[in-house]
């Protein structure tokens, strides 16, 4: 299966696309165990969810499809609100300087 993520599209149409195909394949006959089809629809997202799949990958959260769904549109949600928006940062090196003390014998 080769769906991926297109730019613009609704995270929530893209995850049911997806989990539409998963259930054709199984009425095929095909065996896919959840952990798989967690894991095929992660790697489906788009390249603006790296910071998600990371996360589940690093984390080894067990979701089922649903409560994929509702994470990565909570994730899309924020990833709608930081696009807007534009961060400057003004950055200062600070040196900082030890003093020894000397000890007197």
């Amino acid at each position: 299966m080769n769906l991926r993520m297109k730019p613009g599209q609704a995270v929530k149409d893209h995850m049911i696309k997806v989990i539409a195909h998963l259930n054709i394949a199984e009425l095929n006959g095909t065996e896919i165990d959840s952990e798989t089809k967690i894991d095929m629809v992660v790697n489906s997202l788009s390249d603006s969810f790296d910071q998600f799949k990371l996360d589940y990958t690093l984390n080894k959260k067990k979701y089922t499809l649903q409560g994929l769904m509702q994470d990565v549109q909570s994730a899309d949600k924020i990833l709608v609100k930081s696009k807007g928006q534009e961060i400057h940062m003004v950055g200062k090196v600070a040196t900082v300087k030890t003093c020894q003390k000397v000890k007197k014998q």
